[in-house]
């Protein structure tokens, strides 16, 4: 990927990631996005974005390795933006440090209702 590709696709990622931030009330959250071009340090090579969060703090981190988000559409980069946007709201659910599975599951259920809404009640694949 070339930098301006880098850029092109970073430019998108923003653009998605700052209307569903203020959709998602997290506007007062302090998010950074950290850019990559490929694989995320500590992830599967099928990961194309990861969420840290520290409730206490309002703070998160979203990589994006923007080589897999150069092959998508806009409608399979929304879904995964919503989706890891709800990182910081449920991690707030965890008691302890253990990663049962359940924050995914519910991420992914609320991305698909948001979505459900956005879309005037069309169901969101």
């Amino acid at each position: 990927m070339n930098d301006a590709d880098f850029e092109k696709q970073k430019a998108r990622v923003l653009a998605m990631g700052k209307q569903w931030i203020t959709l998602l009330w997290l506007r007062w959250w302090n998010i950074e996005w950290r850019w990559h071009r490929g694989r995320i340090d500590g992830e599967s090579d099928h990961t194309a974005m990861a969420t840290s969060s520290s409730w206490r703090y309002a703070e998160a981190v979203i990589s994006v390795d923007l080589l897999q988000v150069a092959g998508w559409d806009d409608q399979t980069l929304e879904k995964v933006i919503v989706h890891e946007l709800m990182h910081p709201i449920l991690h707030e659910m965890h008691s302890c440090n253990q990663d049962d599975g359940h924050e995914e599951r519910v991420a992914s259920w609320l991305q698909r209702a948001f979505l459900t809404v956005k879309n005037g009640m069309e169901p969101a694949s």
